[in-house]
């Protein structure tokens, strides 16, 4: 490979347009920055996803366009999924004679109580981007989507019920009386609305939308893009290659930062040896904690903005502590986990701010940022103070 030299970075930046950007825009690519979803950071937000579906859902409140979205929807979900038993064109060319629309029914992301020609439906939809089912012990259903359906039979028993498991990937259901179906579809949906007389908000909406879960999740009709994005790469592979190796990282100055400023908390024992390279995890323990002599760690995963603490070689402090046969004092500190963000969405969105930043090459606010969580959750009611805390009077007691 010809080493990179300026002259030749000159050079793509020169034809940078006519080579990279034409070819991407013929094959579908669409280059506008300016979309509501992104400028308002919930791509990726699973509630505000189900927020904006219920609203298509519901002409009652997007009008036509709602009208023509979930005719689509259903007769594109008949045709993609004949297990359901639905009538293709009875869909295609329905006439609806009530439509209501429910968000968090009973903890059901979005509910359809739909009549159809006189024939009743409920459209039961469980919507999952970045999240999985949720499992509990309970005496009669083990997981959410057996409760909902449960519900569902219950209070819609005059409907036909049909239970749609949503996400990016199509993920199979924990229940087989679900649907899995992914974002193709949706997408799909919106590409056949004819938008040429609704509002301009509805209009802009609509196409920002389409770009939105284009962008974030895998398009199936995308398949000329990704070609196009090869061919172009493998023309100017060693240009790319260059400009990703000089990219700013948001995980190593994340990293960095953390390092610093754990290495300057007085009641933290940070080993910079062992933390050596080390950027994607970060370990640490308190003074406390080491005064003890047992290797009981936190540790924080900087890529997910994930914060661990655990016991190392957990058989043999076992039998050290002499709780071997005492699981329950033992169980109490197993290992466990805590978001930095508190909640998923939270966590993305801290993510893809760094991401920003970095972008944008504004250091300063970055470590303002991670200065202001660490300050947090190294606070006396923070997580790692009190599971220290923790840990130590309950180890101390058993040792003694």
């Amino acid at each position: 490979m010809e080493p990179i030299t300026e002259k030749k970075l000159q050079e793509f930046v020169l034809n940078f347009d006519n080579e990279i950007v034409a070819p991407l825009v013929s094959a579908g690519y669409e280059r506008n920055k300016f979309n509501i979803f992104n400028i308002l950071n919930i791509s990726r937000q699973e509630l505000r996803h189900s927020d904006f579906l219920a609203f298509l859902m519901n002409p009652n409140q997007s009008g036509d366009i709602g009208r023509q979205f979930l005719q689509n929807f259903l007769s594109l979900l008949s045709k993609e999924n004949s297990e359901l038993r639905l009538d293709f064109f009875k869909m295609f060319y329905c006439n609806f004679d009530k439509i209501v629309v429910k968000r968090e029914y009973e903890n059901i992301d979005i509910l359809v109580d739909i009549v159809i020609s006189n024939k009743k439906f409920v459209i039961v939809i469980e919507n999952k981007v970045d999240s999985g089912e949720q499992f509990y012990d309970d005496k009669e259903v083990k997981g959410q989507l057996a409760k909902y359906k449960k519900i569902v039979d219950k209070e819609f028993s005059t409907h036909t019920p049909i239970f749609l498991f949503l996400s990016p990937d199509k993920h199979l259901p924990s229940e087989s009386e679900w649907t899995s179906i992914d974002y193709n579809l949706i997408y799909s949906a919106l590409c056949r609305i004819n938008s040429d007389k609704a509002d301009n908000t509805i209009k802009t909406l609509i196409e920002d939308y389409k770009k939105t879960i284009r962008g974030q999740f895998e398009m199936e009709n995308d398949e000329k893009l990704r070609e196009a994005v090869l061919e172009i790469y493998n023309a100017n592979k060693d240009v790319f290659d260059y400009i990703y190796k000089n990219l700013p990282n948001r995980i190593n100055a994340t990293a960095e930062i953390i390092r610093n400023y754990l290495g300057k908390t007085d009641w933290i024992d940070f080993d910079s040896k062992k933390n050596k390279g080390q950027n994607t995890y970060i370990i640490f323990t308190t003074k406390e904690l080491k005064a003890l002599g047992l290797n009981i760690n936190f540790q924080i995963d900087v890529k997910n903005m994930l914060l661990y603490f655990y016991i190392v070689g957990e058989f043999e402090y076992r039998t050290i502590l002499g709780i071997t046969d005492n699981k329950k004092n033992y169980k109490n500190i197993m290992p466990q986990q805590y978001m930095l963000g508190n909640n998923r969405n939270k966590n993305k969105d801290y993510i893809i701010e760094h991401e920003q930043l970095l972008l944008e090459n504004n250091q300063e606010e970055l470590q303002t940022q991670i200065n202001d969580m660490m300050q947090k959750i190294l606070a006396p009611e923070g997580f790692i103070y009190k599971q220290s805390k923790r840990i130590y009077e309950l180890l101390n007691g058993v040792m003694k």
